[in-house]
C-alpha cells in the first residue's frame, strides 16, 4: 500500500498523479504507481530504470535481442514516446520490459488488469 511504501522507503523524491519516484544509488529510478491516492491504495505497477535490478537475467542497457531471447513469450503491449513495451506472464504476474533504441530501458511488474495503453504511459520515458 502507499502507506507501507512510505514507511519502508521514506518519502519519495517525487510524487505525482498517484506515482512515487525514488532515485536509486548508482543511477536510475524506482517507480511505484498506485491505483488511487488513498493511503491504503495498492501498487498496480512497480518499475525500475536501474541496472542494479534484473528480470530473468536481463538488465537495463542489455540489447533488445538478448531480452527477447531470454524472456520468451513476450507480446507487444504498447509504444509510447519512442519506447516499445513488451509484456509476458509468469504465474499470476505480468512482467514488462521497455526497449528504446535497441536497448532495454525499463523493467517491471504491472497489474494484469491495466490496459496496454496505461502500461505504455507508465513505462515510457518521463522527467
Amino acid at each position: 500500500t502507499r502507506q507501507e511504501v512510505r514507511r519502508d522507503f521514506g518519502p519519495p523524491g517525487r510524487e505525482r498523479k498517484g506515482t512515487f519516484r525514488y532515485c536509486v544509488l548508482g543511477r536510475g529510478k524506482l517507480i511505484a504507481a498506485f491505483e488511487s491516492r488513498a493511503d491504503d491504495a495498492r501498487a498496480n505497477a512497480v518499475m525500475t530504470t536501474s541496472a542494479g535490478f534484473d528480470l530473468g537475467g536481463v538488465r537495463k542497457g542489455d540489447s533488445a535481442s538478448k531480452a527477447r531471447s531470454k524472456l520468451r513469450g513476450e507480446r507487444l503491449l504498447a509504444r509510447h514516446n519512442g519506447t516499445t513495451v513488451y509484456g509476458f506472464t509468469r504465474g499470476s504476474r505480468r512482467l514488462i520490459f521497455g526497449i528504446r533504441k535497441k536497448r532495454v530501458t525499463v523493467l517491471g511488474t504491472v497489474d494484469r488488469k491495466l490496459s496496454p495503453s496505461t502500461v505504455g504511459r507508465r513505462a515510457g520515458p518521463s522527467g
